[in-house]
């Protein structure tokens, strides 16, 4: 099973000439605890329509959806790959709102790539700073 990580990406990894549903449909047997109603709640939460096909979502929407769908199978490590680079600043914001009511806890890790320096004013703890795929820097977070 795969309930363990959560891949949130901006290249999204879904079908995308099926619907949200019919991804669904497909994906979520992958993983043991998949909450379907909850997937639906929050999809209504984010005002997506699950009949739409992954073609015709925007860039924000199809991360929204691959949050949504990972949320629903808990995984204890999120790993966002340039994921926020398609929201805007509004939903940007309840993202990261939302990802601290997940780490709460502190059974869930957040891995999150990002070239948006106003990124890093958000409750992160340790920034790592990459070049040509080599790391150049490893520290605290002290913004």
């Amino acid at each position: 099973m795969l309930d363990n990580v959560g891949l949130i990406t901006d290249n999204h990894h879904y079908i995308k000439e099926f619907t949200i549903e019919q991804n669904v449909d497909l994906f979520s047997p992958f993983y043991s605890c998949f909450d379907r109603k909850l997937l639906n709640e929050k999809l209504k939460q984010y005002n997506i329509n699950p009949l739409k096909k992954i073609f015709n979502l925007s860039k924000g929407e199809c991360v929204q959806f691959q949050f949504a769908f990972a949320i629903e199978y808990k995984p204890s490590l999120y790993l966002f790959d340039e994921a926020t680079a398609g929201m805007d600043i509004v939903y940007r914001k309840d993202f990261f709102k939302e990802l601290g009511t997940l780490m709460i806890d502190g059974k869930v890790t957040v891995m999150l790539t990002t070239h948006l320096q106003e990124e890093l004013e958000n409750d992160v703890d340790y920034i790592c700073i990459l070049e040509n795929g080599n790391m150049v820097s490893f520290s605290e977070n002290v913004i």
